[in-house]
């Protein structure tokens, strides 16, 4: 094993940047990434076109990578869209009134107005509703 490769568990002191460990000139383009983790191990990744890293360790896409954390932190930081207090329940007290709210609820989803957590929540507890209807028609 390579000595620059071998740790004693320490990620702060065993991490050796790929630039000490890849030999001068030699490209990975296209090739796996030269980066090595703390554990010794390489990066799976593949290298970026005209870098012998990937995206994740090459250091000019940092920028790039802090813009698609914090992207991904606004869209999961987001509030579910919920039903208002001043929203009038549905009494369910027909097949009609279920089928109705299966097909608003397809539509809503589809058009992006509720997410797909949601639609398939309410798909449960529909089936739900469903089958207590039917034992109590049994």
């Amino acid at each position: 094993m390579h000595k620059d490769m071998m740790h004693s568990g320490n990620l702060e002191t065993d991490y050796t940047p790929a630039s000490q460990l890849r030999q001068p000139g030699a490209s990975r383009a296209g090739g796996q990434c030269a980066e090595m983790k703390g554990d010794g191990e390489r990066c799976k990744a593949r290298a970026l076109a005209g870098s012998e890293l990937c995206y994740f360790h090459d250091p000019s896409k940092e920028t790039e990578r802090r813009a698609a954390r914090r992207a991904g932190g606004i869209s999961r930081s987001r509030q579910p869209k919920v039903l208002t207090l001043e929203t009038p329940l549905l009494a369910f007290g027909s097949l009609h009134e279920v089928k109705r709210l299966l097909a608003d609820t397809i539509s809503w989803t589809l058009r992006g107005d509720i997410e797909p957590k949601t639609a398939n929540a309410v798909a449960l507890l529909v089936n739900m509703l469903l089958r207590a209807i039917q034992q109590d028609g049994a």
